[in-house]
């Protein structure tokens, strides 16, 4: 299951979810996946000053509000080639 999966992650790495959607909409989408305990933060497209995933400006910002100075301290999980060739870019 995704719960099992995620809870296999290294449990010292803080997880984020980064959307493109806006918070509300992600904290309904995680609690019906049973998840929603599982995250440090959402960070959603408010946040990213209405930046799309597409944009290596909003990884960047992403990154800022978690804390993250290094790109490669991330990993970036994501259904879109075009959000994963973003984050490549940063």
């Amino acid at each position: 299951s995704l719960r099992k999966l995620l809870l296999e992650m290294d449990p010292t790495i803080p997880k984020y979810i980064f959307t493109a959607s806006v918070r509300h909409h992600a904290e309904r989408c995680l609690k019906a996946l049973g998840i929603d305990d599982l995250f440090v933060d959402i960070i959603d497209v408010k946040a990213c000053n209405f930046e799309t995933k597409h944009s290596p400006m909003a990884f960047a910002r992403a990154m800022m509000i978690a804390g993250v100075n290094e790109p490669e301290a991330c990993v970036f999980l994501d259904d879109s080639v075009k959000n994963i060739e973003a984050a490549r870019r940063v």
